[in-house]
């Protein structure tokens, strides 16, 4: 049974370097999984005050949410969380934050973010994202 696992692996692996994809870790088990479909996750929500909406092509580069005067600017550390900073007018001034974020997960799929107050939703769609 064990040598069947390594040829398994075996054919991943090859069919990842024959295509000519990348593999990206991802997922709360952190499974591998290939990234050549044009695929994005479309992020939207916020809070009662704010709302931002964007795309994010890897949850493991940094990415932004825009808004109504508001921009959401996220920095990954992991697939799970990371640092984000706003910036918004508030009454005609410039106000800026930043803290921590975490990414939400059900089983292997990302649906949401919590930032600070605020809680964005995650939708698999097809994107525009390119390397």
């Amino acid at each position: 049974m064990k040598p069947l696992r390594v040829i398994a692996g075996s054919v991943v692996t090859i069919a990842l370097l024959v295509s000519g994809s990348r593999a990206e870790q991802v997922g709360p088990a952190e499974t591998w999984v290939d990234s050549t479909r044009p695929m994005a996750y479309r992020i939207e929500g916020g809070s009662k005050d704010l709302f931002a909406t964007g795309e994010i092509c890897s949850l493991m580069k940094a990415f932004v949410a825009e808004g109504e005067g508001v921009t959401l600017k996220f920095t990954p550390k992991t697939t799970r969380r990371g640092r984000y900073s706003i910036s918004r007018k508030v009454s005609g001034v410039e106000v800026d934050g930043r803290g921590d974020y975490e990414v939400q997960y059900d089983g292997p799929m990302a649906i949401g973010i919590v930032a600070g107050t605020g809680t964005f939703r995650l939708k698999r769609v097809p994107g525009g994202c390119a390397d």
